[in-house]
């Protein structure tokens, strides 16, 4: 039986990350009032490796995603890491060490963490041989 991250169908294999799914709620809106503020710093690094069904072969992986600028950043990429048995995996990065920023940079930091969201939502499309 797939997991719950995964739809198959007769002649493919959708799959979506099994990861925590991360709301960029806390951009939502477009425009900021005030500077930016942090008390503290931030780290957030997935890896995720999803091994396929025999007789399955990538038709789709997402392209890598870069975003942010000097004290914000997030990086995903997907690939894969083995061919027998095959593996997909995905990693991604999100690091913040600004405590502070002008509002200015607001459409930036959005940017970024709206990024960092949809990529989690991508596909990953496996099909049989």
């Amino acid at each position: 039986m797939p997991p719950k991250s995964s739809l198959s169908h007769a002649s493919s294999c959708l799959n979506t990350l099994p990861t925590p799914g991360f709301n960029p709620s806390q951009v939502g809106r477009v425009e900021r009032r005030y500077d930016l503020f942090w008390y503290g710093g931030s780290l957030v690094r997935n890896t995720v490796r999803i091994t396929a069904p025999t007789g399955y072969s990538v038709y789709s992986l997402p392209e890598p995603v870069k975003a942010g600028r000097s004290g914000w950043s997030y990086s995903a990429d997907f690939k894969i890491v083995s061919e027998e048995p095959l593996a997909v995996e995905f990693r991604e990065d999100y690091r913040r060490t600004a405590l502070d920023a002008p509002k200015s940079a607001y459409a930036d930091l959005r940017m970024t963490l709206i990024s960092r969201a949809l990529t989690q939502r991508q596909w990953i499309v496996l099909k049989k041989n």
